[in-house]
């Protein structure tokens, strides 16, 4: 998984072998922002590598300022860190695969990560605490990814079994079960507007969904 981070143009990944990586990607001579050589692809500098998980890390992501990371693993712990790669000393042990996939509530001062799970729940922490605030569930199968609107009103999830659900975040309420796809929904997003969903699935397909009547695909 990967994630982007505030300060320039900057990536933060990780991998299966337990570790983060922060990189930067400079502006070109010809300042553009591509960093690319001639003809040739990007060049990424690692700035920094971050351990301390041990098992693979499945899922980074920026908070909404860019001034934290965080990281979850198979080993069942949600690290934090600053967008320099310096731990924050408040990671969040949560229950075996409580933590898969992982996404920043967009308001900065709400401070709340979402995070999916093998039993089908998305978690919502709260990133100063490390106090789980709520669970989400969907009475389906395991959660591989989750998105806020834009506006933090709603949350997206994508399944195993191929569903995508919408849920109101402050009320806690499944709002839209929305199928369409026939195989693992790896990846969901809002639309800038927060209108639609788009989700993308092992099926090959990306289907694209009405967030509000729940239509689309």
């Amino acid at each position: 998984g990967g994630g982007g981070s505030g300060g320039g143009l900057r990536l933060a990944t990780g991998s299966v072998d337990e570790s983060v990586k922060l990189w930067s990607l400079p502006p070109s001579s010809d300042g553009d922002d591509g960093g690319a050589k001639k003809g040739g692809a990007p060049t990424l500098t690692c700035e920094h590598e971050l351990g301390g998980h041990h098992l693979g890390v499945v899922s980074v992501a920026a908070s909404p300022d860019g001034s934290q990371l965080a990281a979850t693993s198979m080993d069942s712990v949600i690290r934090l860190w600053t967008a320099e790669g310096v731990s924050l000393g408040r990671d969040i042990d949560a229950p075996p695969v409580e933590a898969w996939s992982a996404a920043w509530h967009p308001r900065a001062d709400a401070a709340q990560l979402a995070t999916g799970s093998q039993d089908g729940r998305v978690n919502l922490w709260d990133a100063r605490t490390g106090a789980k605030a709520a669970s989400l569930e969907t009475h389906g199968k395991f959660v591989l990814s989750v998105a806020y609107s834009p506006d933090g009103h709603q949350l997206a999830c994508g399944a195993e079994d191929g569903a995508v659900y919408i849920f109101d975040v402050a009320a806690g309420a499944l709002l839209n079960k929305l199928q369409g796809h026939t195989m693992a929904v790896r990846s969901v997003a809002f639309t800038a507007d927060g209108a639609a969903v788009v989700s993308a699935s092992d099926d090959g397909r990306c289907n694209l969904w009405d967030a509000s009547a729940g239509g689309g695909g």
